[in-house]
């Protein structure tokens, strides 16, 4: 009896010994887990990704809104100029109000003032190499024959072909050219004193004293000067005065300089 009770013992014995030994070994496993240290996870594409589609729109939210934040005087639009200057709140280096109701501003290189036309009554953002403040001090002589003006629906400019300046020339005549379309509704013939020129070819020959037609002859002079004919305006000067005297001339025209 006492020998089948060993023989019982043996057997179990031998069927838990693997259980056992499968034990501990999955022990050991687990402690030379726990000791070691451990490694990080390495993040997904996917979750990358998603990361640096956030930033991005960040990145791209940022730059739409902080300009908006920040308002300068250089972001602001030509029609904004002027509403700031009208309230008295822009740089006077920027913009001032002349004769307490003509809006000049500095935009984009050039004088643009506020200028209201009687025809249409409608105001226009018309733009000058100078702003009145700049022109006051040349003294047109003669008077402006301003009957003579409203006669007529056309306009002359004129110059002599074979002047040092054109340049100037070409450019005064444009300035004044957009004066009288806009603000006086006529209508403007480009033409010359002497057919000299190739440039002149089709173009009508005027003088002060060649028709009764207002006359605005463009001419470079050493002196700056706007003078008054009758019916003809010359305006004269070398360079850059060239445009003072010109721009002094529509000042007077349009009844911004006293």
């Amino acid at each position: 009896m006492a020998e089948e009770e060993k023989q019982q013992e043996k057997k179990e014995e031998e069927l838990l010994s693997p259980e056992l030994a499968n034990a501990g070994t999955q022990k050991k496993q687990e402690q030379k887990e726990a000791e070691s240290p451990k490694k990080p996870q390495k993040k997904s594409k996917d979750t990358v990704l998603l990361y640096a589609i956030i930033v991005l729109f960040l990145a791209v939210g940022a730059m739409l809104v902080v300009p908006k934040l920040v308002v300068t005087e250089e972001n602001l639009s030509l029609d904004e100029l002027h509403e700031r200057n009208m309230q008295g709140k822009l740089d006077p280096k920027k913009g001032y109000v002349y004769n307490q109701q003509y809006s000049f501003v500095f935009f984009d290189g050039l004088w643009y003032g506020l200028i209201p036309s009687a025809r249409i009554e409608k105001i226009f953002s018309i733009p000058f190499h100078y702003g009145p403040r700049e022109v006051e001090h040349i003294t047109p002589v003669g008077t402006l024959n301003r009957s003579n003006l409203d006669r007529y629906s056309n306009f002359f400019n004129t110059f002599y072909p074979l002047d040092d300046d054109l340049g100037y020339i070409a450019a005064s005549t444009a300035e004044a050219n957009s004066v009288f379309t806009q603000a006086f509704g006529k209508g403007v013939i480009g033409s010359c004193t002497t057919n000299e020129s190739s440039g002149c070819t089709g173009r009508p020959i005027v003088q002060c004293n060649s028709t009764d037609a207002p006359v605005f002859y463009f001419s470079s002079e050493d002196e700056t000067n706007v003078i008054y004919l009758d019916n003809c305006a010359i305006i004269s000067g070398k360079g850059e005065e060239l445009f003072k005297a010109t721009d002094r001339m529509l000042f007077d025209l349009l009844g911004i300089i006293p």
